[in-house]
């Protein structure tokens, strides 16, 4: 049986909504909820293992990743550094695009618009379609083309399927 691990996040102001971890299981990416606002924190997690103990992880270097966005919903690595993101900017609409780490602008155009989006799921690999949970189903957004819908009813978009 598997205990909940305990992990430190000295840095952290505010409540935790949603928790994704990178491929290279160094880099996490947090929506933390505080004062109204959904903040994208991302940090580098520090393992700490010690001979005949359980590891001991603390999560470093949180930041803002996303500083624009007042309110991010949903988003999901995409790539080694960068994350997709849904969040609305102060008085905006909410937008999909795409967030660099280190807070450089992407190389990538912004994916297109999409309406109702509630979860989206990106793969590592970028040549791979994203996938999202929206007003219209399930819906993929292959290379160059539209959005489509897979399924009108399903709700979790999710990686490797």
């Amino acid at each position: 049986k598997n205990e909940p691990l305990e992990v430190e996040t000295p840095a952290l102001d505010g409540r935790i909504k949603s928790v994704r971890i990178a491929a290279d299981g160094v880099r996490i990416a947090l929506i933390v909820e505080k004062d109204g606002e959904q903040s994208l924190l991302v940090g580098r997690i520090d393992l700490d293992e010690k001979v005949g103990e359980r590891a001991a992880v603390t999560v470093r270097e949180l930041h803002n990743a996303a500083p624009e966005l007042e309110e991010v919903t949903t988003m999901s690595w995409s790539g080694d550094d960068r994350l997709v993101v849904v969040g609305r900017a102060k008085g905006g609409v909410l937008q999909l695009r795409y967030v660099q780490v280190d807070g450089s602008t992407p190389k990538a155009p912004a994916p297109d618009a999409l309406t109702g989006v509630k979860e989206i799921a990106a793969s590592e690999d970028e040549r791979l379609p994203l996938v999202a949970y929206s007003d219209d189903g399930i819906v993929r957004l292959p290379s160059g083309a539209q959005w489509q819908t897979v399924v009108k009813e399903g709700s979790a978009p999710v990686y490797p399927g």
